[in-house]
């Protein structure tokens, strides 16, 4: 596990405190962010593996005829 947060090894760190954190409220924008142009990528990927899979198995019918 990752420890780029900014609550790791944090001496002010208390119960709720996530809340009201300036650090942890902005790190957590930006690991938002990230993890959304991740699942893009991912899912774009997907389409593509998709389509070409897609593809294969209509060729592979198509010989068969």
């Amino acid at each position: 596990m990752k420890k780029d947060n900014p609550c790791h090894g944090c001496n002010d760190r208390h119960a709720s405190c996530h809340g009201t954190c300036k650090a942890y409220l902005d790190w957590h924008e930006q690991h938002v962010q990230k993890q959304r142009e991740i699942r893009s990528k991912i899912e774009a990927e997907n389409r593509t593996n998709s389509f070409y899979i897609e593809t294969g198995i209509r060729i592979k019918k198509e010989k068969r005829r």
